[in-house]
């Protein structure tokens, strides 16, 4: 059972971003930082009188060389918001995957990702090696959470 107590949580994961148009895959992979907020946001979901918070949205940006902090409460350059189409949870590790599909914004370098809260705070932030996006093609992104005792 995880505690519920944010000083006896640890939450890690990683981040994949995959760029599919038709002639092209690239494929980026990182560890991402769950912001404070976020552990906030994921405590709330545990406690009984708070369980209608959920992990809804995942949001890119352009200002990943401005790195990530454990006190960030938005991307530092937040240029688009997809929805969440599919969530699994599975003991401690939950997944999330979302998509920035080929008719929306943007149309440049993405090179920050986060998952967004129901209640639009950030859960976490990673930065990756910048992937293009244009209006051909797709941004598929997974991330994992693991959610452990420290």
């Amino acid at each position: 059972m995880i505690s519920k107590h944010k000083s006896d949580m640890k939450a890690s994961g990683t981040v994949k971003v995959a760029k599919i148009s038709e002639d092209e895959i690239q494929i980026r992979k990182t560890k991402n930082v769950t912001v404070e907020v976020g552990h906030k946001e994921i405590l709330d979901s545990l406690r009984e009188e708070t369980q209608d918070i959920t992990i809804s949205q995942i949001a890119v940006g352009t200002g990943g060389q401005n790195g990530t902090s454990v006190g960030d409460t938005n991307l530092n350059n937040r240029v688009a918001v997809g929805e969440i189409f599919n969530s699994t949870s599975v003991n401690q590790k939950a997944t999330f995957s979302g998509l920035i599909g080929a008719n929306s914004n943007p149309t440049n370098d993405i090179d920050e990702i986060g998952l967004l809260s129901n209640r639009g705070e950030l859960i976490n932030h990673a930065t990756i090696a910048p992937v293009s996006k244009d209006s051909n093609s797709i941004i598929l992104i997974t991330v994992d959470l693991q959610i452990t005792d420290k």
